[in-house]
């Protein structure tokens, strides 16, 4: 069997938003991206109906990017002095990127119940990196980059609804490009390396490498299965984010930038997921889920000011990954029945539980566990109708749904502001709603 893909994505987007997160003017940014991509994908499976199996595929992909979805166009800025209204200068995200690979899968049955998968993707990715300020000057930096990224799959399935298994996998990221440090002045690098040490123009790429093991068992019919599952993930050369506020010995004026420091992290976790139909009209899912993701060696100037600490920056280790919650839950149970010859309805109930989680890498806040609950009550058509009366949040539960590491903005008090009054951007939980939903399908 042959496939073949094709996709063109070409977008023009504009956003504005309110960056200091107040409800009054402050910091106010446009973020601008304008992206062109092509890509292309084919894939030839062979499965002759005895113990082997295969699949081979190659992959195009071809990207154009101009923009800035991060740092924006100041419209209105308080960072160095009081506010004021004018066009301020944002470090682009940019670049051209080129990707080809070629992948492909072999499995076969060493035993009647005993399969081994070994799985294979090369790919070579050449990359043009814009680094500067809008609207420019800017500088074009060239990366070539080779992977090798395997995956091997034994199951063992030793009773009828029965699975075992034992997975091992590789994956990576691009390497990531410090752009607005690389068209600094040899003057101005020299600052910006001693006041976070470490400093390069490009960190390797970010790479994980997973272990897993697993049960899935039916449990009496395909309709119910309970499945078991641990993980085990080392992560490397995850990009720290530190912000870099000083006065240029090479014009005198103040400079802004970001840079980013390789890290690395482990992650260990356990996994359960049950679906049971105990009757027709009746089925019921739980699943929950156990992690423990810490630093093995992280180093984050993010809050240097709160730490006070000068010349050199905070060593996360053994802290807790951010917005990573040690554990989660979720039930939920829906009711079936036929109202008519056309129409069936519906009820169906969902709770969820997520735990703390911290909002930066320093675990200095975090976020406090929350229960969410939601009801729906719907009727359906064989036509492609669906009709859905739903209450999000029924229970009113108020607080803080996720946050992360900021700056705040709109502090001017005493100037200038230098990026050193740093605390959490938090989004809030959603307020009860209810609402009535139409969907048809066709």
């Amino acid at each position: 069997t042959l496939s073949v893909l094709l996709v063109y994505n070409k977008r023009d987007t504009t956003q504005i938003r309110d960056d200091d997160n107040y409800d009054t003017l402050g910091r106010v940014t446009k973020g601008f991206l304008s992206l062109e991509s092509k890509s292309a994908e084919t894939r030839l499976y062979y499965d002759g109906g005895g113990r082997l199996r295969g699949m081979f595929g190659a992959n195009y992909f071809d990207e154009d990017a101009f923009g800035d979805v991060d740092g924006g166009i100041g419209l209105v800025t308080n960072l160095l002095g009081a506010p004021s209204v004018g066009a301020a200068g944002g470090a682009v995200d940019a670049g051209k990127t080129e990707t080809l690979a070629v992948f492909g899968s072999i499995e076969y049955d060493l035993l009647e119940k005993l399969t081994l998968s070994v799985e294979g993707r090369y790919q070579k990715i050449d990359s043009d990196n814009i680094g500067g300020t809008y609207p420019g000057p800017y500088a074009v930096t060239s990366n070539s980059e080779h992977n090798t990224l395997p995956r091997y799959l034994v199951t063992y399935k030793p009773f009828d609804g029965t699975t075992f298994y034992a997975n091992y996998s590789e994956g990576a990221l691009g390497s990531t490009r410090n752009t607005a440090f690389s068209i600094r002045t040899p003057a101005e690098k020299a600052v910006v390396v001693s006041l976070v040490p470490g400093v390069t123009e490009l960190i390797s790429q970010q790479k994980l490498k997973s272990y897993e093991i697993g049960w899935k068992q039916s449990l009496g019919t395909s309709r119910s299965w309970i499945s078991l599952s641990a993980y085990s993930m080392k992560w490397s050369n995850i990009p720290g984010s530190a912000q870099v506020t000083f006065v240029s010995p090479s014009t005198g004026s103040p400079v802004s930038l970001g840079v980013s420091l390789p890290g690395n992290a482990d992650l260990d976790g356990i996994e359960a997921e049950l679906r049971w139909q105990p009757l027709d009209r009746l089925v019921l899912n739980a699943s929950a889920g156990f992690v423990d993701a810490k630093y093995t060696d992280f180093t984050s100037a993010g809050l240097n000011s709160y730490f006070g600490l000068t010349g050199r920056s905070y060593k996360a280790d053994g802290k807790t990954l951010p917005r990573s919650p040690q554990e989660t839950f979720a039930l939920s149970a829906t009711w079936t029945e036929t109202l008519n010859g056309d129409w069936d309805w519906y009820v169906r109930g969902d709770a969820s539980y997520a735990g703390k989680a911290y909002t930066d890498e320093t675990n200095l806040s975090w976020i406090a566990a929350y229960s969410l609950l939601n009801g729906h009550v719907g009727f359906s058509k064989e036509d492609g109708l669906n009709v859905e009366l739903f209450c999000r949040n029924c229970l009113g539960e108020s607080g803080w749904r996720t946050g992360r590491r900021g700056v705040d903005w709109f502090d001017t008090a005493p100037l200038p502001n230098n990026l050193t009054r740093v605390g959490a951007i938090v989004q809030p939980i959603d307020k009860r709603e209810f609402g009535l939903r139409l969907r048809f399908e066709f």
